[in-house]
């Protein structure tokens, strides 16, 4: 059943709002989804004005216990209703603002941190079901490249980091010539990859592989703690010019880790048969 005022919905968000046509089709599908629900629950039928925040709480509990998913996705759907139900108040389409008291699930940002992983990069290298570009990436971040650098290394550049793990990740990828870049478009490899975005989708595979994220900002989170952890003896000021941070910032990652729980990373030998979907689609 489509939901009411749908035509006009859209074109407020795509005449109006200017949204992309891609986040149009999710509010899209979002709000058909929540009505359909709506609709099959409701003893009030399909009218629209009488959605009550407990509606749309109960729509949120549903998705995730049916779909398994997590808190922060949740909040996405809650966002796409927001926007629905904005648009229908703000033009007196409804009398009555159902998202007024609602609040958005709690979600621990330190969840996908994961520490330690450094001491444990020979082995990593040599997972032969493991990209290149997630090895390349984990290596990067180890020698305190920043996210926004990452897209800006070639392979030249690369040959200059004088490490032990350095020969040991050359000798378990793919090295190409020097003026291509590490993170390549895959029919130009002398033009960089656009947007971090693109790698993270690339990597998406290998975080199973590790049991661990892969986003570029969560691996740089986990070097700096790891930094901080390992070295104690160190002044301020050498943190501070190690990690380019601000003085707000290292006082903001030492309070952290005081406080919080992070996951300590935990190699795992790979088994042929746990590797076999990832074999097939790299092939």
């Amino acid at each position: 059943m489509e939901y009411p005022y749908r035509e006009k919905f859209l074109s407020w968000a795509k005449d109006v709002k200017h949204y992309r046509e891609s986040t149009v089709m999710l509010y899209d599908y979002t709000v058909n989804s929540f009505y359909n629900y709506f609709y099959s629950q409701s003893e009030h039928g399909n009218d629209i004005r009488l959605v009550r925040p407990q509606d749309i709480t109960n729509y949120l509990v549903n998705i995730q216990e049916q779909h398994h998913i997590v808190a922060n996705t949740a909040n996405k759907y809650y966002f796409h209703l927001k926007k629905y139900f904005t648009f229908l108040y703000s033009n007196h389409l409804i009398d009555e603002y159902p998202l007024i008291d609602l609040k958005t699930y709690k979600v621990n940002k330190y969840t996908n941190i994961t520490l330690g992983w450094q001491q444990y990069l020979p082995e990593i290298f040599r997972i032969a079901e493991l990209s290149d570009d997630a090895k390349l990436e984990l290596f990067l971040i180890s020698q305190n490249i920043e996210p926004k650098g990452l897209l800006n290394i070639t392979f030249g550049q690369l040959r200059n980091f004088n490490t032990e793990n350095t020969g040991i990740l050359l000798d378990n990828i793919e090295v190409k010539p020097d003026n291509y870049f590490v993170f390549s478009l895959k029919n130009d490899p002398e033009k960089p990859l656009n947007s971090l975005n693109s790698l993270l989708m690339r990597v998406r595979p290998d975080e199973e592989i590790l049991n661990m994220t892969l986003a570029p900002s969560k691996l740089r989170q986990s070097y700096i703690y790891n930094y901080l952890l390992t070295n104690k003896d160190k002044s301020e000021i050498e943190l501070l010019d190690h990690l380019h941070l601000s003085i707000k910032s290292l006082v903001y990652y030492r309070q952290n880790l005081l406080n919080i729980d992070f996951n300590n990373f935990v190699y795992e030998t790979p088994k042929e048969k746990y590797f076999l979907p990832f074999l097939i689609i790299r092939r």
